[in-house]
């Protein structure tokens, strides 16, 4: 059975559809770094760069410098690539032990020196952040760390690649968290050297990444609050000013869709702005039953809306019209034609046939309920004449 359906297409009927997307702000941007992508890639290049004491030798980098601000920590953990980081699980995992150990250990080091940062910073964001990391530490990647601390201990032919993982170096709450682990675990953890080291490891990636998912989020919160509070270091505060005044600079060059439209439509097809023009409404006028008709002069004003200030908004008639009580009680399309055949009806240029069309004047539908159509010019159904 062949069946058919009214498809209507309406794309490209109002202007905002056929506006193109490479037309639209912000399609391209020359510099596309966010406020965070900045802060991020501002402590990276920090550690790169060596601190030269008083004695005039080098001792550690200027990442801590940064670092220590919360805000900075923040931006850091909102610019983490969770995808890259599961594409880079999936990777490890292909290519060996010693690439998931590598990976788990960046990661423990990572979270680890978020909170030994987050440490030094006094205010009411970093302490939220900071219980955040630890209560995660607490409830779940505790048990991570203590499977792979099982398979150090119970795996001796593994032992070399997973002894790079040690607890002992990081921050007091690991250990704390493994201790308490260790006694109310119970059997469930102990199966867990029987588990393969490539399954433990991979799952313990993706519990940090899963962890780091949860962070992103918190963090674009408190983000906010940090950044009102006034109990930054000053030069880190006057940091953080000059990458929100380079957002200006950055704006400007990036208004390059806008301003590449300006110069083609401006210098090259010479478009110019149209003045403006009055705004125009319809009045529906009409006079009581059996009154008498009523003269509307021409620049007749009205008021009939008002402004933003409450102030009524005056229109002006055009041209001067009758007002009576007289209605539209019928509508018809009518169509002409001159027959080419007929003598001497086509030499005298004569109408030779008229089809009308009646056309009701409430409004009707078709059975699946849109709107009919009415011809124009009216059809053949109806001849009012030869």
């Amino acid at each position: 059975m062949n069946t058919s359906r009214n498809i209507a297409n309406r794309r490209g009927v109002e202007q905002r559809d056929r506006l193109l997307p490479a037309l639209v702000d912000g399609y391209f941007n020359v510099d596309e770094m966010s406020f965070e992508d900045l802060l991020s890639a501002s402590v990276e290049f920090a550690a790169q760069i060596k601190y030269i004491g008083p004695n005039l030798n080098a001792s550690g980098d200027w990442r801590s410098f940064l670092a220590a601000n919360e805000i900075a920590i923040m931006a850091i953990i909102i610019n983490k690539d969770t995808r890259q980081l599961h594409f880079q699980a999936e990777r490890a995992k292909n290519e060996g032990l010693a690439a998931q150990v590598e990976l788990v250990r960046q990661l423990i080091q990572e979270w680890n020196n978020w909170l030994t940062d987050l440490k030094r910073s006094s205010s009411t964001p970093a302490r939220d952040l900071s219980a955040h990391l630890e209560n995660i530490v607490r409830s779940t990647l505790r048990y991570e760390v203590l499977k792979i601390q099982q398979l150090i201990t119970s795996d001796p032919d593994e032992q070399g690649a997973l002894a790079q993982i040690d607890t002992k170096l990081l921050a007091d709450v690991w250990n704390e968290s493994v201790a308490v682990s260790a006694q109310s675990s119970g059997q469930g953890l102990r199966n867990a050297a029987e588990i393969s080291p490539v399954q433990v490891l991979h799952r313990a990636t993706f519990e940090f990444i899963t962890a780091i998912e949860h962070l992103k989020r918190l963090c674009r919160d408190l983000l906010p609050l940090s950044m009102k509070t006034q109990s930054h270091d000053p030069a880190v505060s006057l940091f953080i000013t000059f990458l929100k005044l380079y957002r200006y600079a950055q704006d400007n060059l990036n208004s390059f869709t806008s301003r590449h439209l300006d110069y083609y439509y401006n210098d090259i097809l010479k478009a110019r702005f149209r003045k403006k023009s009055q705004e125009s409404v319809v009045v529906n006028f009409g006079v009581a039953e059996g009154g008498k008709g009523l003269e509307i002069e021409k620049g007749r004003q009205f008021s009939c809306a008002k402004d933003e200030r409450l102030r009524d908004v005056v229109f002006e008639a055009t041209e001067s019209l009758r007002v009576t009580d007289t209605r539209v009680s019928a509508l018809h399309t009518l169509r002409f034609e001159r027959e080419l055949m007929i003598t001497p009806e086509c030499d005298m240029n004569f109408i030779t046939r008229i089809h009308r069309q009646d056309i009701p004047l409430d409004r009707t539908e078709t059975s699946n309920g849109q709107a009919r159509s009415w011809p124009l010019f009216g059809d053949g159904m109806s001849r009012g004449g030869d």
